[in-house]
C-alpha cells in the first residue's frame, strides 16, 4: 500500500470512528464528507469536519491512536441549520448530501482544492456525456438552479457573494482534478474561458480535446501520464514507469489527426501545472483582444508544489524521453 492509499485508509477509519461516537445530529462535512462519498480530494489532511444542528460544548476535540504513524486528528464542529433533506447516509456514516456539500465548498476560501471536489461532485450528479452536450448542459443548469435556490435561502448570508462568484467557475466538463486546476490556472493567467471536451471529428476518428480555442485553432491538453505508462507490479513507488508502446502509437496518431484542424497542441503535465509561466506563455498564442482580466486566486501554489509528489503522480523528471520532447 502506498503512502497515499494508507493515508486515505487511516483517515476514513477515523471518520467512521468519529461519526459513530458523535451525537445523532452530527454529520460529515467538507473533506470528510467528500472522502465518504468517494469524491476527488486534492490533498487530504488529518482533520475531520462535522456539521451539527445544535450548540456543542466542545467545538474541537482530538482523536487518534498512537502507532499509526500519523498525528492525532482535530475534529472541528460547525453549527448549520440545514433541512433533513440535506443529509445522506454513506458507508462511513451520515454526511451532507452532494448539493449541500457543494454549497459548503463554494464558501471555502481556497478555491483550488474546493473546485476540485466541487466538480467531482458535479460529475457524480450530472453524469456528463461528451456526445450529448445538450443533455449534459440541461442537467447541469438544473443543478445550478438548485444550488442558487439553496444559497438564496440560507439564513447565514455572510458568504453568499463568494458562493455565487465561485459557482460561475464550476463546469461539468472537467474530467479530473488536473483538468480543474488547469482551467483555474488559465483563468489566473487572463486567458478566456476555453471550450472543454470539444469534439474534433477527423477522417479516421472522433476525438475530444480537454480545452479548445477554436478561433486561434489551439488545443490545450492536460497530460496526467498515467494512461501512457505502467509500473512493474513489484516495483517500488519511486521507480520510473515504462512506456506502453501501443498507447504511444495511439497518442501519436491522435496528435496527427487533431493537428489537421488545430495545428497548435499545448500539453501540460502535473509538473508544469504549478508554474504560472507556462500559462503566461500560452497568452502569447492567443488574440490579445480575447484576453480577459486575470482571475485572482487565494491559493498557495508553492505549498502544493512542495506536496506535489504525494498528491497524484511522480515528478516530470521521471517522464520518458519521448514525452519530454513532446512537451
Amino acid at each position: 500500500m502506498t503512502y497515499w492509499d494508507r493515508a486515505i485508509a487511516v483517515q476514513l477509519a477515523r471518520i467512521r470512528e468519529t461519526i459513530n461516537n458523535s451525537a445523532p445530529d452530527s454529520a460529515l462535512s467538507l473533506q470528510s464528507a467528500a472522502l465518504a462519498h468517494g469524491l476527488d480530494v486534492l490533498l487530504p489532511t488529518i482533520d475531520i469536519q462535522l456539521v451539527i444542528t445544535c450548540t456543542h460544548s466542545r467545538p474541537q476535540t482530538r482523536i487518534g491512536i498512537r502507532g499509526q504513524g500519523f498525528a492525532p486528528s482535530v475534529v472541528r464542529r460547525s453549527r448549520r441549520r440545514y433541512p433533513p433533506s440535506a443529509f445522506a447516509q454513506t458507508e462511513y456514516g451520515k454526511a451532507l448530501d452532494l448539493p449541500y456539500l457543494i454549497i459548503e465548498y463554494l464558501a471555502y476560501e481556497d478555491i483550488v482544492p474546493a473546485l476540485v471536489t466541487i466538480e467531482s461532485a458535479v460529475r457524480k450528479i450530472v453524469q456528463p456525456d461528451r456526445r450529448d452536450r445538450k443533455g449534459t448542459v440541461r442537467r447541469f443548469r438544473k443543478l445550478t438552479r438548485l444550488l442558487r435556490n439553496i444559497i438564496t435561502r440560507l439564513k447565514d448570508r455572510r458568504y453568499t457573494k463568494r458562493m455565487l462568484k465561485n459557482l460561475e467557475l464550476v463546469s461539468p466538463w472537467s474530467e479530473s482534478a488536473g483538468e480543474t486546476i488547469t482551467k483555474l490556472r488559465m483563468l489566473e493567467a487572463g486567458l478566456p474561458r476555453a471550450i472543454q471536451q470539444q469534439q474534433i471529428s477527423t477522417s479516421s476518428a472522433t476525438y475530444f480535446a480537454d480545452f479548445c480555442f477554436p478561433c486561434e485553432r489551439i488545443v490545450v491538453e492536460f497530460d496526467g501520464l498515467v494512461k501512457y505508462r505502467e509500473a512493474h507490479p513489484h516495483a517500488p513507488t519511486s521507480t520510473p514507469l515504462r512506456i506502453l508502446e501501443d498507447v504511444k502509437r495511439a497518442l501519436d496518431q491522435r496528435e496527427r489527426d487533431i493537428k489537421v484542424a488545430f495545428p497548435t497542441i499545448v500539453r501540460i503535465t502535473w509538473a508544469q501545472l504549478w508554474d504560472l509561466r507556462v500559462f503566461i506563455l500560452l497568452r502569447r498564442l492567443l488574440n490579445p483582444k480575447s484576453l480577459a482580466e486575470p482571475l485572482k486566486l487565494n491559493s498557495n501554489f508553492d505549498w502544493y508544489t512542495y506536496k506535489r509528489t504525494r498528491i497524484h503522480e511522480e515528478s516530470e523528471d521521471y517522464a520518458p524521453e519521448w514525452r519530454r520532447k513532446a512537451g
